[in-house]
């Protein structure tokens, strides 16, 4: 919907627009913009967890630990720098073409590119055709989250009741953290391979499995309506993320920044949490008890094994993952206490 058509979005307006959908069509449309959606940050986030661990040496052997370290986390900036320019991009043809297109897009560039990812030649058999590739994939993955993070909710928000667009919102932006915990799964599996056989085809494995996920997230939205309230909607401006930057640029830059504040913090602590332990600190990467993580903070965690006594490693790390607060990796104590030592 565009920007001069919201200012007139009226209350009475999306509940007469919804009640022309069934309330199958609507929980079909719900459910497959949670599944897409849950697909689509499985997608982009296993990449974060798995490059940290191995493709430095796969994709960038010819520098130090400290550059190659540094040339995996740009890799992984890449698709951050990408994303706005999704949500500019299909922001643009949502409002001129619909909203089902522009979810199928999206959900097929973010599926093609992470099973591109999976088989892809590393710099060893390729060269730097492979580093660049990984790059190009990388933006790729990045510039069709950006388009699939508006779509699905405002889709749900349109074809909702009006007593329930809060509530249906919800449910898809929930559905993220379950493509996290997902590819946090992935990530615990494959950890647990040899060393050997995790460089050689082990990595893949998790990048693959998004082939079945896909075709599963495809199937479901291509059995969904297209919402009656954007069938109604009159679009007369040419191009609407103009107007929108134009008029509101304001509250634009507001959110852009108060989003990258918490980002940069989950990121943080999600991600080079994985390299920084493992690499800095010599933390093994899998442990061989099973923990149980309590939050300690809000953006910290705490993990203890259910198994105490002097036989539990102090350096263990242990892949099991927490809802929201560290998906990734939950670090023993002792990993941030040593690395506070170092710091000292």
């Amino acid at each position: 919907m565009t920007i001069r058509a919201l200012e007139d979005y009226d209350d009475h307006v999306p509940t007469v627009a919804a009640a022309e959908q069934t309330a199958s069509s609507r929980r079909r449309i719900l459910i497959a913009g949670t599944i897409g959606t849950a697909i689509e940050w499985y997608d982009f986030f296993i990449y974060g967890l798995i490059a940290p661990l191995v493709f430095d040496q796969l994709f960038f052997p010819k520098f130090d630990q400290l550059t190659a370290t540094i040339a995996v986390f740009a890799t992984f900036a890449v698709g951050f720098l990408a994303r706005p320019l999704g949500g500019l991009v299909f922001g643009h043809f949502g409002d001129r073409l619909g909203r089902k297109s522009v979810l199928l897009c999206t959900l097929l560039m973010m599926g093609l590119a992470t099973m591109s990812i999976g088989l892809l030649p590393t710099y060893a058999s390729a060269g730097v055709a492979a580093t660049v590739a990984l790059v190009a994939l990388r933006f790729v993955q990045g510039f069709a989250l950006g388009g699939e993070s508006t779509a699905a909710i405002l889709m749900a928000i349109e074809t909702a009741p009006g007593h329930r667009r809060g509530f249906s919102a919800a449910v898809i932006q929930a559905a993220g953290p379950v493509g996290v915990v997902l590819a946090s799964f992935a990530a615990l599996t494959i950890a647990r391979l040899p060393e050997a056989d995790l460089l050689s085809w082990g990595w893949r494995v998790p990048f693959l499995i998004s082939a079945v996920l896909v075709a599963l997230g495809v199937y479901m939205r291509l059995r969904i309506e297209e919402s009656a309230i954007f069938r109604k909607a009159m679009v007369t401006e040419v191009a609407p993320v103009v107007e929108a930057l134009r008029e509101h640029w304001r509250p634009i830059l507001i959110v852009f920044f108060a989003e990258m504040a918490q980002t940069s913090y989950f990121y943080l602590t999600a991600i080079f949490t994985i390299s920084f332990a493992t690499r800095q600190l010599g933390v093994r990467k899998t442990s061989s008890r099973r923990p149980c993580c309590s939050p300690i903070s809000s953006g910290s965690l705490r993990c203890h094994s259910s198994e105490p006594g002097p036989t539990v490693s102090d350096e263990s790390v242990c892949s099991w993952p927490a809802w929201c607060l560290q998906p990734s990796r939950c670090l023993h104590s002792t990993v941030w206490s040593r690395a506070a030592t170092r710091c000292w």
